[in-house]
């Protein structure tokens, strides 16, 4: 099957997780150099920004498959992120 150029579907998949990752890794690595410069004691942390770069992405496409429209998807996602992440520690 041919989908984007006459590019296979497993090299456009491929190609956009790549991406995805490459995204993921620099505000990662920001938030890595503001953690070092701020003396900020957070031993490991390098592990998590990782492993969110390489996970979030397949999370996210497979999740993506559950709804009709990417908008509704994109905004679903966001909110459960913003509620789990953001307000989930605060309620704790």
């Amino acid at each position: 099957m041919l989908i984007v150029s006459g590019t296979s579907l497993k090299a456009y998949w491929f190609g956009n997780y790549i991406v995805d990752v490459a995204t993921h890794l620099l505000p990662g690595a920001v938030a890595l150099k503001c953690i070092d410069n701020l003396g900020v004691d957070a031993p490991e942390s390098w592990n998590f920004f990782l492993w969110f770069a390489l996970c979030n992405p397949l999370f996210i496409y497979a999740l993506s498959h559950l709804f009709y429209t990417d908008g509704t998807a994109s905004i679903l996602i966001r909110i459960s992120y913003f509620v789990l992440g953001g307000l989930g520690p605060i309620a704790i």
